[in-house]
């Protein structure tokens, strides 16, 4: 059996050979500061959801794209749309013999409390035992 890890780290390691110049982070968010560690303008945090069992293994991978705003309330589309085509494009560079990684959704979101939006690409990646 494997772990939700190994989806993850594989959607992270997809993402880290990519010259991006983007702070990647696993599972969650940091604590932000504004003197030892402030926050970047922008950064991608990749968690997932529950991995289930089986011969055919299956994991929902969020890989959630943060950019600051523009103004108060109004996102960088434009940025947005970039790095989630990006982010996108990559799926067509796994090698399907050690899992299948499919695109499933793709959404924004307000993160108010950091004067941010965010892409959701959900993606779906199946494991085989």
């Amino acid at each position: 059996m494997k772990t939700q890890d190994i989806a993850v780290n594989a959607v992270v390691n997809l993402i880290m050979d990519q010259d991006w110049g983007i702070w990647v982070y696993k599972y969650t968010l940091p604590t932000f500061n504004t003197t030892s560690f402030p926050m970047p303008d922008e950064f991608i945090v990749v968690n997932a959801l529950p991995i289930s069992a089986g011969i055919m293994q299956s994991c929902r991978v969020n890989v959630n794209f943060y950019v600051k705003d523009k103004a108060a309330g109004i996102p960088d589309i434009d940025r947005m749309e970039e790095v989630t085509g990006w982010i996108t494009d990559l799926l067509d560079e796994v090698d399907a013999t050690l899992m299948m990684i499919d695109f499933e959704s793709q959404e924004y979101h307000r993160e108010h409390q950091l004067s941010m939006h965010f892409s959701n690409v959900r993606i779906h990646v199946k494991l085989i035992n």
